[in-house]
Order: C-alpha cells, then structure tokens, then sequence
C-alpha cells in the first residue's frame, strides 16, 4: 500500500506584537523544547517577517548588540561581524554572502501574539496484514 505524507504544524510563541515597534527588528530566542532557535521578527504595521539569526558567511548570529538588526536608515538587517547587508526580504546584497540568503522563517500573528510556525513531516504507512 501507499504511503501518506501529511504536513503537521508546531506553533511557538515568540512573544506580542506590541513589543515590536514599527518597522523595527527584534530577536527571539524560540523554545524548542529541548532546544532553542535564535529568531530574527521585522515588523512592518500588522505584518511580520522571520530569519534564522545565522549569517549565511559564517553561522554566527547578526548583532554584537542585542536587537541591533537594522541599519541606520533601516533598510537593512546588519551583520556585525563582517559588515554583510541584506535587504528586508534577506537576501544579502553587500559583503562576504553577498547573493546569499538569511534562511527564511515561517511566521504568522494571532490575537496580537507572534508565532513561529515549524512544519513538521509526518508519514503514515499502512502495515500489511499476513
């Protein structure tokens, strides 16, 4: 018999809306349980977007600073390390990466809350009777 995949859906709390200000980025250590993910949120009005916290040079997470993400003028996520830019939809358009993307998350709002959604892959085989 066939095999079935099915998508399954983790839902992680990150943390409010409101402790994002517009058009700022904030950083989120994700509990994973046994682990953690270190989690890049850019909110812009109602929306958000996620990266994995990892320049794509070096695996190494962006700020020195604590939330220091964004550029001056705020159109760039910064690397500290090495001066990489990426432009809000993560692709790096200056430094060592340069072409190279922050790996994208999947994130979504609900009732005012920020969730990390982790899909999950589940296989279901039908066992065979003898």
């Amino acid at each position: 018999m066939a095999s079935e995949i099915d998508d399954l859906a983790t839902w992680v709390r990150l943390g409010k809306l409101s402790e994002i200000p517009d058009r700022t980025a904030r950083g989120f250590a994700a509990d994973l349980g046994r682990t953690s993910r270190k989690v890049i949120v850019y909110r812009d009005g109602d929306e958000v977007s996620g990266f994995e916290d990892a320049c794509p040079h070096m695996g190494v997470p962006l700020p020195w600073i604590p939330d220091a993400y964004l550029t001056e003028d705020g159109k760039h996520l910064r690397c500290a390390n090495h001066g990489a830019l990426f432009n809000l939809d993560g692709k790096c358009v200056f430094g060592p990466c340069k072409g190279e993307h922050l790996p994208p998350l999947q994130l979504k709002v609900r009732n005012g809350d920020v969730w990390l959604v982790i899909q999950v892959k589940r296989v279901a085989v039908s066992a065979k009777h003898t």
